[in-house]
């Protein structure tokens, strides 16, 4: 806040926002056990009303509004986020580091860049969201990657080796 109050205007620390007839937006910070929680309201001064857009925990504040994560200071990881919901590597798309990726045809994002050298002499490389074989563009013969990279967030790299794919057989992926 002492950041985004360099000059008059900005933001305001207040016990009562009724006594600020200019803003545009309000944001109560909620303190529980186990978290810090934020209830954003939109405040119009058109209609006197105030709308609720957004109530939860800061980290999934941060993601709802495409803030970096290394801008999100709070107790829980992004692992924590998504601890109470189905899990699968589809699911990673809403932390920062894997919403800029491509995604393959079941929505896992493409965290590999895998390299391939056919016997016909092509070279080519190609994302993909596992070390897969892909098939040469110029005879069709099926390779195998000779290198692979992690392209994905490293931070994240163990916690994608924990989680299925969506779309593989065997995992719901709702």
């Amino acid at each position: 806040v002492a950041t985004m109050k360099a000059a008059p205007g900005s933001i305001y620390l207040t016990r009562d926002a009724d006594l600020h007839a200019d803003r545009d937006f309000h944001y109560d910070l909620m303190h529980g056990r186990d978290a810090v929680g934020i209830q954003i309201k939109e405040f119009s001064s058109r209609t006197g009303k105030v709308i609720v857009k957004f109530q939860g925990t800061l980290p999934e504040a941060a993601i709802e509004f495409g803030v970096a994560g290394e801008n999100v200071e709070d107790d829980r990881s992004n692992a924590d986020i998504l601890a109470s919901e189905p899990k699968t590597r589809a699911d990673l798309m809403r932390l920062p580091g894997f919403s800029d990726l491509t995604t393959d045809t079941s929505g896992n994002p493409n965290v590999w860049q895998n390299f391939y050298d056919c016997g016909c002499g092509c070279s080519w490389d190609d994302t993909w969201s596992c070390q897969v074989d892909d098939e040469c563009p110029r005879c069709d013969d099926t390779c195998s990657s000779n290198e692979s990279f992690w392209i994905g967030p490293p931070e994240h790299r163990e916690l994608w080796d924990t989680l299925p794919e969506a779309g593989a057989s065997g995992y719901d992926d709702r």
